[in-house]
């Protein structure tokens, strides 16, 4: 979509510095802010929202970037009136921009549909920085000139409950890329059920976490398994049939409730059911 004089439509978000800590975070918002206007301004990947330009005025930055005319979650809420699972590339392409974020390392820490948007060509754009956080860092000083950098772990509460891991209730601390890939996973049965498959992951709240939490294989062979049927995989081709059934591996292990033995974003793309897609 363009302007009358062929102008690119921009969409524009406005950051405002303020005192204090925003909501769930030891982090104060100015550093938050310059975080977001950092990695907003340094990522380059066709799934990652492209931030055109910067425009700071007193206290207050206007990102000008690509805009969007639509998201997962709507499209999700169209797929429920025909009761078709969405197409899995969008699962694809979102998978390549979080392996992007996470070579650089950038964890999002804030993946949720309402944050994969879609452009008018069909290009999914991860968005909103808000949340997100450099887990590696170079190291300013290092006796070992081998290692140049440092991965760290971060604190905070960011996400929203659906696709929240289990880890962000009880853990001080936590590894910002482990919380991305629970939220893909979360993602990818959304598409397929177009739904959650509980409101939280967190046993004492809610009773289908927490039957998944003390023994998730039973779940994993429902959801990603060969019963069609009972899960209600309408209309689908032999070969969606096929590629769901393979699904099953990977996803006991990016849904695995223990970050530490979860699959990591190169498991998921060395994958042969995910290179198959």
């Amino acid at each position: 979509m363009h302007t009358k004089k062929t102008k690119p439509v921009v969409a524009v978000k406005t950051l405002r510095e303020a005192d204090g800590k925003s909501a769930g975070s030891p982090v104060p918002m100015r550093q938050q802010v310059l975080e977001e206007l950092g990695i907003a301004s340094n990522v380059r990947h066709p799934n990652i929202v492209r931030t055109f330009e910067i425009i700071v005025e007193a206290n207050i930055c206007y990102l000008v970037m690509e805009a969007c005319t639509t998201n997962l979650l709507t499209l999700l809420q169209q797929k429920r009136q025909t009761g078709r699972p969405a197409d899995l590339g969008v699962f694809v392409q979102l998978v390549r921009g979080v392996h992007y974020l996470h070579s650089m390392g950038i964890g999002h820490r804030d993946l949720k549909l309402d944050n994969v948007c879609i452009t008018e060509q069909g290009t999914v754009k991860i968005v909103d920085f808000g949340c997100a956080t450099l887990f590696r860092r170079r190291q300013a000083q290092s006796t070992d000139k081998s290692v140049d950098y440092v991965e760290t772990l971060s604190v905070g509460v960011c996400g929203s409950d659906p696709y929240m891991a289990p880890e962000l209730f009880s853990a001080s601390s936590y590894f910002a890329p482990k919380v991305d890939i629970w939220a893909l996973g979360i993602i990818y049965f959304a598409l397929r059920h177009l739904q959650f498959p509980w409101a939280v992951a967190h046993e004492a709240h809610d009773s289908g976490f927490c039957a998944f939490a003390r023994s998730p294989r039973p779940f994993i062979d429902t959801w990603f398994g060969g019963d069609i049927q009972a899960v209600n995989f309408l209309n689908m081709t032999q070969r969606q049939c096929q590629m769901t059934h393979t699904a099953q591996h990977i996803m006991a292990r990016v849904l695995d409730v223990n970050p530490s033995t979860r699959a990591d974003i190169y498991d998921i793309i060395r994958d042969p059911w995910f290179q198959s897609l």
